[in-house]
């Protein structure tokens, strides 16, 4: 029998798994970073394999953001991440980033 939680996939299909992408990091200001932010997230949206984006702030630091970003799977995430540098779109957002304290994928 299939083991707990195991779909069976058809043959030569790969099995796709969500990826959460976390990203913790720095502003130089928070209001500014925040509506740029704001800005950079319809962007990201329109990309493909976007899920969702949750936007937090630090309860003890307002220049401490983080974001949790859901693709389909980890290629998408990682498709985004090369356009995410050159898209003349983000920049605002890229400019208002101090410091990126981590960053990764997860599933």
């Amino acid at each position: 029998g299939e083991g707990l939680g195991m779909r069976s996939q058809p043959q030569g299909e790969p099995v796709v798994k969500t990826c959460f992408e976390i990203v913790v990091y720095k502003v130089k200001g928070h209001a500014a970073a925040s509506s740029a932010r704001e800005a950079a997230r319809a962007v990201i949206a329109s990309y493909p394999g976007f899920r969702t984006w949750q936007a937090l702030t630090s309860t003890d630091d307002a220049d401490s953001f983080a974001d949790l970003v859901t693709w389909d799977d980890v290629s998408y995430a990682k498709a985004a991440g090369e356009a995410f540098q050159k898209d003349a779109r983000l920049q605002p957002f890229v400019a208002e980033i101090g410091q990126i304290m981590s960053m990764g994928h997860y599933s």
